[in-house]
């Protein structure tokens, strides 16, 4: 090709239909048509509504987040248009007097407004428009304009479309090989195998400056025109290990920084869970390889697998969004348990992030993975179907930091050791072979409760009150079990699992005497929409209880009468599988409804308060008492404006005698204070400030310390005769320890008993504080200034508690050694008498 130059007049009628034809070409770079501009509008839509309702509902994080995204959204939108109106109006202000230069390594234009240099790999086109021609520039659809009179005679318009074709055929070839050239350097072999092809020596520099200011910011612009639906510039995204392995990073630390930033920075690495950090990218490698398969475009098989490893790099983000933020926006929305076009949008809100990275990744197979447009549509539908499979299995982050919560931070982290390892089952059999046979022809009340979260204290304060409150109305001392999970009583109590309750039930139903006694079944944890009762307990893997594995664990044990209490959110999902003529069912909300109260501090969950803690004291009957709970739970959950979880009872009709026989017993005589020294509600009030959640644990063990003084070890340590031998016997003496042990851990239990101290500290008030004052008291400790008082005090109360156990222990411990130098006196005395007695003996017989 030799140079060549045109001079020509730009008039501003062909100035203006350039503009027009420009701004074209430039809607259909910038992806523009119908289907787009309305997602586009949709979106924007979507925003602002999220912006609205999270304002209603009083989330100004939550609505602040949701306007920064909006207002990021419609500046883009606003740069995209400003640039569409610039470019075209730049070719506008370039009527007048111009030239148009050809040379081999390109095209010149010269005008009004400047000189720019196009090589041929830019030239797209040539188009005939009326009275002028349009030389297309790429990629951004920019438009060099020709008049008609410009041309001359047929011959110099013929010499230059040659010249034009020619041009953009050598752009065509040098693209080729820059590409080639390329590939090959960074893969080190082509696809075929044989060398690359090689490039003009012009052409090198041109192809190799890209590669070499590609990075990973340059990667993270391309991802932005991914997530916007738009194609990757060309000659980005060229795969190498180092780009390859920094999204693995980024996601990495992604995924640590936010669990960071939602636990806080109290907290630890751990491992468990780090090898899924890869997961989601050999998923992405095998996606690509089966578009590639389907589609066919292996050339563009690497940019294909970087832009997916770049979009699989967001994952931390959607799973962020599905733990923090997807609830608060749909309990705004007022879409808990909805069903039908609600259940719908409710799952759009809960997957909206991972959706829109599918269908991003769809449309960037569908660019890149296509050799037809047949196959095209088919490699994208296989990669929606592929990718739909990943972020499925991805819905969860990997566990890289743990951090406990603030209310769990004094309790000690479970440790799992031999005696843990080893007691359990010792703990469950010792628990098992307590339980007492019923006695023919009464009927009795079985109780078993089961605390399966093992993360929170409130279910296991919750089922210890109801085993008490059980063993007082019900008389279930001897008759009761309970299983729970929690860190403080590994060593005390059975870890609730599905063996340990099939076990349980067994043992159960072998003592129970099948047509006269009762078992009460209560259990209490957190439950899921699939109606599975968490036994979550860290670091174990217990296995979920299911309606269907309840209902046969029953059945199994062949206990024939039964009442069933499940306080769980969607608890009402257990009672299609369990009720019938001889089960009844009470659950704390309807199958589809969250129930509420099972925050740390609580003593018990706002059912289990309702039913249990009131209605079960003011009544004897069952099902007397739900009517009263749910009553009582549906006035609260009105004035704290929550969804009405809707308590469910069913079953039981062949148990109304046997349950109107109990509800009609008259309960054990309990000694009952004088009505004039009853605690006053006000002095109750300050008893429940000052002590809301009983140190239980931390009573149990200082008790457990004092009575470890007199425990059958420290007798024999101290004095090898004290037993007489009964150390020595394999059979009994472990017995003896279990008896002993038994009374040490239900004596410490009473003496701990969160209501029997508060009880007390409430009457202690009553006598010491004129009713007056007490209810000023009351207000000054609800306040932020009594706070600090309040934390004082309870930690003066443990204190009190040891010290009075230590005190007693020394006292224990002096009279002990008096009484043991009087015992040996008189085993002294008393060998010196047997001795004479032999002498004289002796004696006598010579």
């Amino acid at each position: 090709m030799t140079d060549s130059k045109i001079d020509y007049v730009l008039d501003e009628q062909v100035a203006r239909a350039a503009f027009l034809f420009q701004s074209r070409r430039q809607q259909q770079y910038l992806g523009r048509s119908l289907p787009l501009t309305l997602l586009q509008w949709l979106m924007g839509g979507a925003l602002g509504g999220l912006v609205l309702i999270a304002a209603l509902a009083g989330h100004g994080a939550l609505a602040a987040s949701f306007g920064v995204l909006l207002l990021f959204y419609l500046s883009l939108l606003a740069y995209r248009h400003l640039m569409c109106v610039l470019l075209g109006r730049k070719l506008a202000a370039a009527a007048g007097a111009c030239s148009l230069s050809l040379s081999p390594e390109g095209l010149g234009s010269r005008s009004a407004i400047g000189e720019a240099r196009y090589p041929w790999s830019q030239v797209r086109e040539v188009s005939q428009q009326p009275g002028w021609l349009a030389i297309c520039l790429g990629p951004q659809g920019l438009v060099l304009a020709l008049p008609e009179r410009a041309l001359g005679d047929a011959g110099q318009r013929q010499a230059l479309l040659d010249a034009l074709a020619e041009g953009m055929a050598l752009g065509r070839q040098q693209a080729v090989s820059a590409a080639e050239h390329v590939e090959a350097s960074g893969s080190r072999s082509g696809d075929s195998g044989s060398p690359p092809a090689a490039a003009p020596a012009e052409a090198a520099p041109q192809a190799e400056a890209p590669a070499a200011r590609s990075s990973l910011p340059g990667d993270l612009l391309q991802l932005g025109r991914i997530l916007c639906l738009r194609a990757p510039r060309p000659g980005t995204l060229m795969p190498d290990p180092l780009r390859l392995l920094l999204p693995v990073l980024c996601f990495a630390l992604l995924t640590l920084g936010l669990q960071v930033l939602s636990q806080g920075l109290q907290g630890e690495l751990v491992g468990y869970d780090a090898s899924q950090l890869l997961s989601p990218f050999a998923a992405v490698a095998l996606v690509t390889a089966l578009v590639l398969l389907v589609g066919g475009g292996r050339r563009e098989g690497g940019r294909l697998g970087l832009a997916l490893v770049l979009l699989m790099m967001l994952l931390p983000l959607a799973q962020g969004w599905n733990q923090e933020l997807a609830m608060a926006v749909i309990e705004s929305l007022g879409l808990e348990g909805e069903e039908g076009p609600g259940m719908v949008l409710l799952i759009l809100i809960y997957y909206l992030p991972q959706c829109w990275l599918i269908l991003a990744g769809s449309r960037v197979i569908w660019l890149l993975a296509g050799e037809t447009r047949l196959r095209r549509w088919a490699a994208a539908g296989v990669g929606f179907l592929a990718l739909t499979s990943v972020f499925w299995m991805h819905l969860e982050a990997p566990t890289l930091w743990y951090a406990q919560d603030p209310e769990a931070q004094a309790r000690p982290r479970l440790r799992i050791d031999e005696g843990v390892l080893y007691g359990q089952p010792r703990l469950l059999e010792r628990h098992l072979a307590g339980v007492k046979p019923g006695v023919p022809g009464v009927p009795e009340v079985f109780f078993l409760g089961v605390g399966g979260y093992g993360e929170q204290d409130v279910f296991l304060r919750e089922v210890r009150s109801v085993e008490q409150l059980f063993a007082e109305r019900y008389a279930t001392a001897g008759h009761s079990l309970v299983l729970v999970n929690n860190q403080a009583t590994i060593h005390e109590l059975p870890t609730a699992n599905e063996e340990s309750l099939r076990r349980a039930l067994a043992r159960l139903g072998e003592q129970m005497n099948g047509e006269e006694d009762l078992l009460f079944l209560f259990l209490t944890s957190h439950g899921s929409r699939e109606h599975r009762f968490s036994l979550s307990f860290w670091p174990f893997s217990f296995t979920d209880i299911t309606p269907a594995m309840l209902r046969r664990a029953l059945d199994d044990a062949g206990i024939q009468r039964r009442v069933v209490v499940v306080s769980a959110c969607y608890s009402g999902g257990f009672i299609p599988a369990l009720a019938d003529v001889r089960t009844l069912v009470i659950s704390a909300s309807a199958a589809d409804r969250n129930s509420f109260g099972c925050s740390d501090g609580n003593d018990f969950t706002d059912f289990g308060r309702a039913y249990f803690d009131q209605a079960l004291r003011q009544t004897r009957s069952f099902s007397e008492a739900f009517g009263l709970a749910a009553s009582q739970v549906a006035a609260w959950e009105q004035a704290d404006g929550l969804k009405a979880s809707l308590p469910q009872m069913r079953g039981g009709a062949a148990l109304e005698a046997q349950l109107l026989a109990l509800a009609r017993e008259e309960p054990a005589a309990v000694p009952e204070l004088p009505p004039a020294a009853a605690p006053e509600p006000v002095y109750r009030r300050i008893a429940e400030i000052l002590a809301p959640a009983p140190e239980e644990r931390r009573y149990r063990e200082i008790c457990l310390e004092g009575l470890g003084e007199s425990s059958p070890q420290r007798l024999l340590a101290r004095d090898p005769g004290y037993f007489n031998g009964l150390e020595q016997d394999p059979e009994h003496w472990p017995r003896y320890l279990a008896a002993w042990e038994n009374y040490a851990g239900d004596y410490c239990q009473s003496v701990g008993d969160p209501a029997l101290i508060r009880e007390q500290l409430a009457r202690a008030w009553q006598r010491t504080l004129p009713a007056g004052q007490a209810a000023s008291l009351a207000q000054w400790l609800e306040s932020s200034q009594g706070q600090e008082f309040r934390r004082f005090y309870r930690g003066a109360l443990v204190e009190e508690y040891r010290l009075l156990w230590a005190h007693s222990v020394d006292v224990q411990r002096r009279g002990e050694a008096r009484m043991g130098q009087v015992l040996q006196d008189i085993r002294a005395a008393y060998a010196a008498r047997e001795a004479a007695a032999a002498r004289e003996g002796k004696a006598a017989a010579r």
